[in-house]
């Protein structure tokens, strides 16, 4: 099968093969026309059917007619009425993003509930996954922060006099502007990830009546720029939305 997970900044087209990613291309969301994804899909090989997570509406009707041409038939678009195995604790379950379920999924590969995902986009996408009474996956919603690029680029937007950030490693103290905005950027930036952490891993174990450690697994774009600064274990999976999918499209 084919995959396709459309965020805000890039589209990333996978070929799934026994239930595993055989192979990828990423293609910049403003970039993004009929003719370049046609070819893509073509280039990654004969399919007999998709599965879609999107999140930009605009984009979801080019991309579906683009995957029923590929394929012959029409995709399918993940929701929360998808054969993803999750319940929902949370009052429209039909607002739940696609790629939050499809990260939840793949966090569900890697390990049992709870646990937390971080997906570091152009917004920053903390989701809870708890068990329920019967060891069900309960998908309970999380926190949103803007993305550390997103915020980067607004700083740049009101305040163009300031430097760019400086090239990491950082440096203890910020002694020049670049290296006092790197040091926001990316230090801070996983700051507000461990303090959103806390605060939902504290809910976690209260809920739970337990103590010790929540999992935490971390995807995204912006990832990179900011693990080194996690105080928090974790693991690093950059393919968890598209391992999601490829979860749910064993399912289909």
């Amino acid at each position: 099968m084919l995959a396709i997970d459309a965020g805000n900044t890039n589209v990333t087209v996978a070929r799934l093969a026994d239930g595993a990613i055989a192979a990828r291309q990423t293609i910049a969301r403003d970039r993004i026309a009929a003719r370049n994804l046609g070819s893509t899909l073509e280039a990654l090989g004969p399919s007999d059917g998709a599965i879609l997570a999107s999140v930009v509406p605009a984009l979801t009707p080019l991309l579906v007619e683009a995957l029923a041409v590929a394929t012959g038939a029409m995709p399918h678009p993940l929701s929360h009425l998808s054969p993803h195995g999750l319940r929902f604790a949370v009052p429209a379950p039909e607002t739940a993003g696609a790629d939050r379920i499809a990260a939840a999924c793949g966090a569900l590969t890697h390990t049992r509930p709870p646990l937390i995902v971080v997906d570091c986009g152009t917004a920053t996408v903390l989701t809870v996954v708890d068990a329920d009474g019967d060891g069900t996956p309960l998908y309970r919603g999380g926190a949103i922060a803007p993305g550390g690029g997103t915020s980067l680029a607004a700083l740049r937007e009101r305040a163009p006099h300031l430097p760019a950030p400086a090239v990491p490693p950082l440096a203890p103290i910020g002694d020049t502007s670049a290296m006092a905005i790197a040091i926001g950027a990316f230090a801070g930036h996983g700051a507000l990830i461990d303090g959103l952490i806390d605060r939902l891993a504290a809910a976690l174990r209260a809920g739970m009546g337990a103590t010790g450690g929540v999992p935490v697994l971390v995807t995204g774009g912006w990832a990179p720029h900011c693990l080194s600064h996690l105080r928090h274990p974790h693991t690093h999976d950059p393919d968890l939305v598209l391992r999601g999918l490829a979860a749910v499209a064993a399912r289909l």
